[in-house]
């Protein structure tokens, strides 16, 4: 059997990746913190300003953020979510839509 067996090895270009969190979880969060900030994902799709694809890749960025904790913490304070956090990796994408939507 000449082929190299590659079975059960780690991919050494994947090993910068972080770990994601919870797709439900961070899926919540991200839409949470949407609409803490006045945007409606279905509006936005409606109107052709987000696609499924764009969206799915807003809860991937989300669930690959360390700062879930802080965030879920500003999300239940009394008062609520004050603008979209400082260290939110979706923050401008978040801001532009929505501006638009």
């Amino acid at each position: 059997m000449g082929g190299t067996q590659t079975h059960g090895a780690r991919d050494p270009g994947r090993s910068h990746l972080p770990a994601l969190g919870d797709a439900s979880l961070h899926f919540w969060i991200t839409h949470s913190v949407a609409r803490a900030n006045g945007l409606r994902f279905s509006e936005a799709m409606t109107q052709g300003v987000l696609t499924v694809q764009d969206y799915g890749a807003l809860v991937t960025r989300c669930r690959a953020c360390p700062h879930a904790e802080a965030c879920l913490g500003l999300l239940n304070a009394p008062g609520g979510l004050d603008g979209i956090p400082e260290f939110c990796p979706n923050g401008e994408t978040l801001a532009r839509l929505a501006a638009v939507a």
